[in-house]
């Protein structure tokens, strides 16, 4: 983790640009997808349910603009996370719209 940085800082930064970009608050898809891959790795040891709803947002966004293999690698890393059974299923749909878009290049 970063230094001077807590699960929670690291959580709400991801979820911020999430919501952020989601909403369309002058954020383009291409600087959305630079923010969140800069926090991923920025932010390693995020706690999981926050990273899990980052890189499924970066797939959705990945497959936007025609990155294949980012869109396949963000949905991959997902599902290697360890989440609780009530995580997954609320994280459920959103995984399995985004699977169908990245499905569908």
């Amino acid at each position: 983790m970063a230094r001077g940085s807590s699960p929670w800082a690291v959580g709400n930064f991801l979820e911020c640009t999430c919501r952020r970009s989601y909403l369309r608050l002058n954020v383009t898809d291409l600087k959305a997808y630079r923010t969140l891959e800069t926090g991923l790795k920025r932010f390693p040891d995020a706690p999981p349910f926050a990273r899990a709803r980052a890189l499924i947002y970066h797939a959705e966004l990945a497959a936007r603009l025609k990155k294949s293999a980012a869109a396949s690698r963000s949905l991959a890393t997902v599902q290697s996370l360890i989440l609780s059974d009530k995580e997954r299923m609320e994280l459920a749909d959103e995984i399995a719209e985004t699977s169908a878009l990245v499905n569908d290049m």
